[in-house]
């Protein structure tokens, strides 16, 4: 297996007095993302801080955590927004979220836009698409649209039905 950074959340806001950090999952395994003692990377806008989780629990589909580099409510105000991220083993059968974002999309054929952002709720995974003339339109990852994903050329071909675009 490789070794692969990948967006496993981002802090939603400071949760409590003592710094924990509540955290919307981009991860369908937060109990494995965000065990205690594993290393994340929180990236801020002028850096890369690398963190220890110290403790974890979820809450209303949230993942509530602390970690070494935000010891307090007041330093965790500062990482509003922040993308989390992790060094993490990688089957390279398993697709995940961070490879469908910046896909072309291909609608039977026709090139329509490129994947801003893939979401993970608890129906379903939703491509976020930024389309060619400007608009967002939302894509649920489900057999029903998606035909297939060609990772190695980062391209998704889809079949939308009349008046989705």
């Amino acid at each position: 297996m490789k070794q692969k950074k990948v967006k496993i959340g981002q802090i939603v806001r400071p949760f409590k007095v003592l710094g924990e950090l509540k955290v919307k999952c981009f991860t369908d395994i937060p109990q494995e993302r965000f065990k205690v003692g594993r290393t994340i990377i929180l990236k801020t806008k002028d850096r890369d801080i690398e963190s220890k989780i110290l403790s974890f629990r979820m809450h209303q589909d949230h993942a509530l955590i602390t970690c070494d580099a935000i010891p307090n409510r007041n330093e965790a105000e500062k990482f509003r927004f922040v993308i989390i991220e992790q060094i993490v083993e990688v089957d390279p059968s398993r697709i995940t979220l961070s490879d469908l974002e910046e896909c072309q999309v291909y609608n039977f054929n026709e090139l329509i836009g490129v994947v801003s952002q893939a979401l993970s709720y608890p129906a379903s995974t939703v491509l976020r698409v930024k389309l060619n003339q400007g608009k967002e339109i939302m894509i649920p990852y489900v057999d029903q649209f998606i035909k297939d994903v060609d990772l190695e050329k980062k391209i998704i071909y889809c079949e939308l039905i009349e008046g989705f675009i």
